[in-house]
């Protein structure tokens, strides 16, 4: 059985480190820029750039 409070586990991995990144970080692999990084404007509706290789 999960307990409710499962999601504050402080062993769990946080989110932002499962997607390959750390917040605040300005150079997050596999994220967009956020909102609240500064000098990075970001435009709604747009997709982050895909690499194609």
């Amino acid at each position: 059985m999960i307990s409710p409070h499962s999601e504050r586990d402080p062993h769990a991995i946080p989110a932002p480190l499962l997607a390959g990144g750390v917040p605040g970080d300005p150079e997050e692999p596999g994220l967009p820029p956020t909102p609240s990084e500064p000098g990075e404007p970001t435009l709604p509706d747009q997709p982050p750039p895909i690499p194609v290789a």
